[in-house]
């Protein structure tokens, strides 16, 4: 019979004392990399969390810059319509009191005018009365002196000689 060389030992040859701490220490070593490595991702969730904190600070402080400027633009803005409008509005509150008074003025002419036209007809209607009292008294004296005066003889018709 030829030996064969045996590059490991017989399997055989292990107790199940030396079994059972071998497989302890294994698991064991399995543990600990499972508690590192549950270390490992509640460290990297932590961070994470730190990291997307640390940027909503920032969005966050950014967001009220601009809001801000945008206030202050906007106040500059309205400011600035402000004063063109007041301008406007005093230039308008201007024209319309001039446009009040010159109604105002209007409304007195008409009125004089009203009474202006009441005084024309009124002339009118006494010329037109003192016309008719003149025509009126001219046929009555025509009137009267055709009465009072002898109607001549008709002249009598001569021919001349020839």
């Amino acid at each position: 019979m030829v030996e064969e060389k045996i590059d490991t030992g017989p399997m055989t040859d292990i107790t199940r004392d030396e079994l059972t701490s071998t497989l302890s220490a294994i698991e064991e070593r399995m543990d600990k990399r499972v508690e590192r490595m549950e270390r490992e991702t509640d460290r990297r969730a932590d961070e994470f969390r730190k990291e997307i904190g640390l940027r909503d600070e920032t969005i966050r402080r950014e967001l009220d810059l601009r809001r801000e400027s945008f206030l202050a633009e906007q106040a500059i803005r309205d400011k600035a319509w402000d004063e063109k409008f007041s301008g406007f509005l005093a230039a308008q509150s201007e024209r319309d009191k001039r446009l009040d008074e010159s109604v105002a003025n209007i409304r007195d002419d008409i009125s004089h005018l009203g009474s202006l036209k009441l005084n024309i007809w009124g002339a009118m209607l006494t010329a037109v009365g003192i016309g008719i009292a003149v025509a009126a008294l001219s046929v009555t004296f025509y009137q009267t002196g055709k009465v009072d005066k002898p109607t001549p003889a008709p002249a009598p018709i001569t021919t001349p000689a020839k």
